[in-house]
């Protein structure tokens, strides 16, 4: 037998990517579990099960400054100037006192207010957050009262506050992003799966190609299964046997299906034994000893090829010369691809 160092086999990157085709169903299957599992959970933990629901309401306010060159004092009334106020006590406690009117005493608006300051510096956009609608409308309404009622005694450069819109509140929905999150979950399950299907061919190290029978094991291969060439080698190394044994590699192997095929390929008169694989009955070995040519039958993508290595080490020690070795149950699809044939 031929002793080969495994791990300095060069990467077929041809076979691989034609398994990886043939794989095809199990790797979409992958990335599918994959993305259910992923982006199903984002969903159900966002969405299905998200139980926290928020209210906005939110007011514009157009500032009239009783300074006539009012951009000189407002260039210093920008979004942080006004969220300081929004959370100030003096402010806070005008808010609260006009809530106590109201149906809503008791609520403490800190930090639920949030100022912006657009490109106006003129114009303010006011929100506040609740959870539940009529609470987020009725701190802007006090709001609204503080502005216009109590705000320009609290700041001397404010002469009129103006309401130019008021949203009543209406539920915050998240900006969830859930085609770029299935996206995402696509792609990583993807990798996942090519990565998961690479390391799982690379590692199986099983036999799809009659050309790994001869640079890994030393065996003459008859070929390419069913091509003209495959007949004529077998004629050639049988050429003079009278005994004949085709033996499986593996157990449960159909050998009457491996004879068929080579039926007219032996000396007429000749004598063919189909013997099981020896591992699973060493006695076989007998059979082996006696004829005068083997054929061993591999089954294209059976057990991990060291469990070959392990029954020609045993035919070694046996006396048992393996004349020629033949693939069984090829895939016609990936040798047809890989040999153009």
């Amino acid at each position: 037998m031929k002793e080969t160092s495994w791990g300095k086999e060069p990467f077929d990157l041809r076979l691989t990517i034609l398994r990886m085709i043939r794989l095809f169903p199990l790797l979409a299957g992958i990335t599918a579990l994959g993305i259910l599992l992923l982006w199903g959970g984002y969903y159900l933990k966002n969405v299905v099960f998200n139980a926290e629901k928020t209210y906005g309401a939110s007011a514009t306010f157009f500032i009239d400054y009783a300074d006539e060159e009012w951009y000189v004092n407002a260039k210093y009334f920008n979004d942080y100037t006004w969220n300081i106020w929004l959370k100030s006590d003096q402010f806070l406690d005008a808010v609260e006192r006009y809530l106590s009117e109201s149906d809503y005493a008791g609520e403490d608006p800190k930090n639920l207010f949030t100022a912006e300051v657009p490109a106006d510096l003129r114009v303010v956009i006011i929100r506040s957050i609740a959870s539940d609608p009529k609470t987020a409308t009725a701190r802007i309404e006090a709001l609204q009262k503080v502005l216009q009622q109590d705000f320009p005694a609290f700041v001397e450069e404010i002469g009129e506050v103006r309401v130019v819109d008021f949203q009543e509140a209406t539920l915050n929905l998240k900006d969830l992003r859930m085609f770029r999150a299935f996206v995402l979950a696509a792609v990583i399950s993807l990798l996942f799966a090519i990565t998961l299907l690479l390391m799982r061919e690379l590692t199986q190290e099983k036999i799809w190609l009659p050309t790994t029978l001869t640079d890994r094991f030393g065996l003459k291969s008859l070929g390419v299964p069913g091509e003209k060439a495959y007949a004529e080698t077998a004629r050639h190394l049988f050429a003079g046997k009278k005994k004949i044994a085709i033996c499986g590699a593996e157990d449960g192997m159909d050998l009457d299906d491996v004879k068929k095929k080579l039926e007219n390929c032996f000396e007429k008169g000749a004598s063919v034994n189909l013997v099981k694989c020896p591992l699973a009955d060493p006695e076989g070995a007998r059979s082996l000893r006696e004829a005068e040519g083997i054929l061993l039958a591999v089954k294209a993508g059976g057990k991990d090829a060291k469990n070959l290595e392990l029954l020609l080490s045993f035919l070694e020690q046996q006396d048992c010369k393996v004349t020629a070795a033949t693939l069984w149950k090829e895939d016609r699809w990936l040798l047809k691809r890989y040999y153009h044939v």
